[in-house]
């Protein structure tokens, strides 16, 4: 068990300029002292572990974007093999559904000459194609338009928006 009064050294964990936290080491006798080769070998520890961790951090961020570029690229070879839009559009949902592991995606096409969106695709939820039909219904039965509510102002603006509550 460490005291407050025992010695303590604490050095730096930092790669690049980057302040990733710090080593601490205590001693438990508190007549004793560091020593300049102890405090040396820490620095070295702590800028092997502030390595290592970089290190990682920046493998996992590789390996997001791999993940990433993969859902990509299947959905583009998966995209050259179909024939209608209609078809796309319900691949795109179902890529989406498996890679990024969202609760309901749908694809909404503003009207010809209009101001609706109409459901183009919509996630299945994992129901039969009566569950769509009902769902596709209930949005038309809703109107979304042009300019109107969160996906009308997305459409109409351009501008993505992320919201935790849509209530």
């Amino acid at each position: 068990t460490c005291r407050p009064t025992a010695p303590v050294a604490s050095i730096r964990l930092a790669r690049w300029r980057l302040v990733l936290g710090a080593l601490v080491v205590y001693l438990s006798d508190p007549d004793r002292t560091f020593s300049q080769d102890e405090l040396d070998l820490l620095r070295g520890i702590a800028d092997q572990a502030a390595q290592s961790i970089q290190n990682a951090r920046l493998r996992q961020e590789v390996n997001r974007h791999l993940s990433e570029l993969t859902t990509i690229y299947t959905a583009a070879q998966q995209l050259i093999r179909l024939q209608t839009p209609e078809t796309l559009a319900q691949t795109v949902i179902s890529i989406m559904e498996e890679s990024i592991g969202y609760d309901y995606g749908a694809l909404l096409l503003l009207e010809e000459g209009g101001d609706r969106l109409l459901p183009f695709a919509l996630s299945a939820q994992g129901q039969d194609e009566e569950f769509v039909v009902q769902d596709k219904a209930y949005i038309l039965e809703h109107a979304p338009q042009l300019g109107r509510g969160i996906t009308g102002w997305v459409a109409q603006t351009g501008q993505s928006v992320c919201l935790g509550d849509v209530r």
